[in-house]
C-alpha cells in the first residue's frame, strides 16, 4: 500500500478542526516534487518530509522550526514558479504551495502547530 501525505494545522491544541489540511500526494510524488526539490535547494525540513513524517505521531512544526519551515517554502515555491514553464507540475501545484505558505504564516502568528502525517 502507497502512502498519502496531507499537510495539517489545527485551530488550537485540542481541537480536531483543522485550518489548513492539504492534500501533499503520495509518497511517490512527495519524493519527487517535494524532496528531490529540497534536497537540490538544500532545503532539511522539506527533504525530510515523508522520513519524518513515517514516524510514531506524525511530523510536526513549531515556534522556530516552523518559521524556518516557511522560509524554505519561499525559496521552494519561488524554484517551482521558475521552473513551471518547463517541466509539468500536478494540477493545482502552485496553488496549494501558496495556500500551505499562507497557512504556515498564520500558524506562525498564533503559535499553532503544524503536522505532516
Amino acid at each position: 500500500m502507497m502512502m498519502a501525505y496531507h499537510i495539517f494545522i489545527s485551530h488550537g491544541t485540542d481541537s480536531g478542526i483543522f485550518f489548513l489540511d492539504e492534500y501533499l500526494g503520495s509518497a511517490v510524488s512527495v519524493d519527487f516534487y517535494w524532496e528531490s526539490v529540497g534536497r537540490k535547494l538544500n532545503l532539511p525540513i522539506i527533504s525530510s518530509f515523508t522520513a519524518s513524517a513515517d514516524y510514531d505521531d506524525g511530523f510536526t512544526l513549531f515556534g522556530d522550526d516552523l518559521v524556518a519551515f516557511k522560509n524554505e517554502i519561499d525559496v521552494f515555491e519561488t524554484y517551482w514558479i521558475e521552473e513551471s514553464e518547463k517541466k509539468h507540475l500536478p494540477k493545482d501545484f502552485l496553488e496549494r504551495v501558496k495556500i500551505i505558505k499562507e497557512g504556515v504564516g498564520k500558524a506562525i502568528v498564533d503559535g499553532l502547530t503544524l503536522m505532516i502525517a
